[in-house]
């Protein structure tokens, strides 16, 4: 195993945690026992196991098992069995709470048409008394875990996409930007991800948490990434996003950016046709996302 990219993240584990607007107590207004309980009221374990799925324990942290559910396509009718491209999801939720099932639909889209699709486990606040530092260490060990073992499910290792919504977003963004130069994934497909830490860091904080914050971070070696914003986000600003790609592509580097207007966080789950837009954002970003991989991995089933 390689673990380099851990030292940074490291540093960064020095008590961060209230700098994201759903990971800050209300002590001033409440005890934080009774903060945490409810901010956490109605968060369940995460299943097991999901239907379809093959569920693998990558790591165990916090006194459990973190597991990968994979979906894989149907086998090819020819002898021949050919490695396929692998997308990697993490759900959103603040880092304290979230299903690791969100992306379920879209994994399964993306399996037929031919990639291998995993959703990760990862530990959060609510469940196990974790900071933000624990969710990206338990991403980049699921991105290793998956490299690890591509050659028995039949993925090619340099076809690792990352993707996630919000937190999640960032985990995938993260986890690509740390990773050493031989071990990019191919792509990042991101849903309003978090982008800036330093901004909603405390004062004691923004130093550490310079260490693993995207809008920070070099854009050098950023792997071929597309983003898709709302314009009217209110917990991730689109200015946040158009700077970072900006700053992306004054490196030469992919950062393609898709913005729709009226559309706040989260809103890339909806199936509905929106009156405005004249389309559905879960079917549009889909149709984007398979578009661009397809440029950047010449992948076609």
């Amino acid at each position: 195993m390689r673990h380099f990219y851990k030292t940074k993240l490291s540093i960064a584990v020095i008590a961060i945690c209230a700098f994201l607007p759903s990971c800050s107590d209300r002590a001033d207004k409440i005890s934080p026992e009774a903060n945490v309980a409810l901010e956490c009221e109605g968060v369940m374990p995460q299943p097991e196991t999901l239907p379809g799925a093959a569920s693998y324990v990558y790591k165990t942290a916090s006194g459990r098992g973190l597991r990968l559910h994979v979906f894989t396509p149907d086998a090819p009718s020819s002898d021949v069995i050919q490695t396929r491209p692998a997308i990697l999801f993490f759900f959103g939720g603040g880092f304290r709470k979230g299903r690791v099932s969100v992306f379920s639909e879209r994994a399964k889209a993306f399996t037929k048409l031919g990639y291998v699709t995993a959703l990760a486990d990862y530990r959060v606040k609510c469940r196990d008394g974790s900071r933000l530092p624990d969710s990206l260490a338990d991403a980049q060990s699921a991105f290793e875990w998956l490299r690890e073992h591509a050659p028995e499910l039949n993925i090619d290792p340099q076809n690792i996409v990352l993707s996630g919504g919000s937190a999640g977003g960032y985990l995938a963004l993260a986890t690509g930007m740390l990773a050493g130069s031989d071990e990019k994934p191919a792509a990042l497909v991101l849903f309003n991800p978090v982008v800036d830490l330093v901004s909603r860091a405390k004062p004691l904080q923004k130093i550490p948490v310079r260490a693993i914050s995207p809008n920070v971070l070099s854009k050098k070696h950023l792997p071929p990434t597309i983003i898709f914003h709302g314009v009217d986000d209110q917990i991730v600003p689109i200015h946040n996003i158009r700077a970072f790609c900006e700053q992306a592509i004054d490196k030469q580097r992919i950062c393609e950016t898709h913005e729709y207007i009226g559309q706040g966080h989260a809103f890339f789950h909806n199936h509905e046709i929106d009156p405005n837009l004249n389309i559905s954002v879960y079917e549009d970003t889909h149709v984007k996302s398979v578009a661009f991989l397809q440029r950047q991995l010449h992948f076609h089933k």
